[in-house]
This record gives C-alpha cells, sequence and structure tokens, in this order.
C-alpha cells in the first residue's frame, strides 16, 4: 500500500518499527545476560536453548524492523523483492560500519584501533544472509539445525557478521528509542491489552 509520511498507515508502520526494535532490544539484553553467564558452571542443555532462542529473536526482530525502515523509505508497504532488501540491508551495514569506524577514528576513543579492527567489512552477501538465517530460525526448517549448501547455520553467521548486526542495531535504537515507554501510543497493543483485562 504506498502512503505519505506522517498519514495513518506511516503512524501505524512507525508503531510497529517502534514495537519491533523494543522487542529486539530485550532479545539482545537476555542474550548478553545469557553469554557473560559464568562459564565456569557447566551449562544445561535448556540454557543453552534460551541462549541460542534470543539470539535467533534479535536477529528476526533486527530483521523487520529494517524490513519496515525500507519501506518508509519508499512509502509503500508492498513486500520487497528479496534481492532489492538483500542489497540494502548490506548497503546500510556498510554505512553504519563506515559511520561508525569514521567516528571512532577522528574522535579516538581508548581502545579505538582495536575496535576499528573488529569493526570489518562486510560481504556483498550481508544482506542474503541475514534474510536467510531471519528465515531459517523464525520457520520450522532442517536447516535450523544442519546448513545445506551455502547456507550459514546461526553459528556461522554469528562469526561472520555479528559485528554488522550489532552496529546496525545500534544505529535503529539511536533514531528509533522511545524516551518514555509508558507514554507512547501503542495501538493495537493497547487494544490486546484492553481485551485480555476484559476476558479475565
Amino acid at each position: 500500500m504506498i502512503f505519505q509520511l506522517n498519514d495513518p498507515i506511516d503512524e501505524a508502520l512507525k508503531a510497529t518499527m517502534v514495537h519491533e526494535l523494543f522487542l529486539c532490544s530485550e532479545r539482545i539484553s537476555e542474550f548478553k545476560n545469557l553469554a557473560f553467564a559464568d562459564f565456569s558452571s557447566r551449562r544445561s542443555k535448556a540454557w543453552k536453548v534460551r541462549r541460542h532462542d534470543a539470539y535467533c529473536q534479535f536477529i528476526h526482530h533486527l530483521y523487520e524492523f529494517w524490513v519496515a525502515a525500507a519501506q518508509r523509505n519508499v512509502l509503500n508497504t508492498k513486500s520487497l523483492r528479496f534481492d532489492v532488501l538483500d542489497e540494502l540491508l548490506t548497503l546500510e551495514a556498510r554505512k553504519a560500519i563506515k559511520s561508525r569506524r569514521d567516528a571512532m577514528e577522528h574522535f579516538k576513543p581508548a581502545g579505538w584501533e582495536q575496535s576499528v579492527q573488529l569493526l570489518r567489512e562486510v560481504d556483498n552477501d550481508f544482506g542474503k544472509h541475514f534474510r536467510l538465517v531471519r528465515n531459517r530460525t523464525a520457520h520450522v526448517s532442517h536447516r535450523r539445525a544442519q546448513s545445506d549448501g551455502d547456507d550459514l547455520t546461526l553459528s556461522q553467521f554469528f562469526t561472520r557478521f555479528h559485528h554488522a548486526v550489532a552496529v546496525l542495531f545500534e544505529t535503529a535504537k539511536f533514531a528509533w528509542t522511545v524516551k518514555d515507554i509508558e507514554e507512547y501510543d501503542w495501538k493495537e497493543i493497547e487494544a490486546f491489552d484492553a481485551a485480555v483485562a476484559a476476558s479475565v
């Protein structure tokens, strides 16, 4: 559907983007809490599944946020072709990484040289792998447990591209974090809460 900035469709899309970013923040916090738990103790299978799921959900919500951002850029909620979206996500990651590297090189914070080295350029297939990992972790697929061909597993994606999704997340947070979550108009979420409250 074609829309204009600040019309009702755009307002609904913005609420959805804020919701995705909120969920993304929740899941990456959960992942970090689990990732940096005491490694000296034996980790249970349930703990490993929770950590895996937290990262899967982080990827899912971050991907959906950037899909909505792409829709806002073209003022159309119609799904973009996956190859176009793959390229856009790769370009966004490159812009975000370049911006972060430039800021570090300009301001030179403590340890900046090492941080800049960690912010390596992403390959042309970043957007494709971001989409495929998101699809594999959001839908039932045997590829979630085993790679097919050149598809990356979640662990391979994490090793190769976590720096890029982390910078995309920070970029999104900078522009889209709601200052007061209690004052934000959550639209359908409020209606759902009222429906549940009425049924209890």
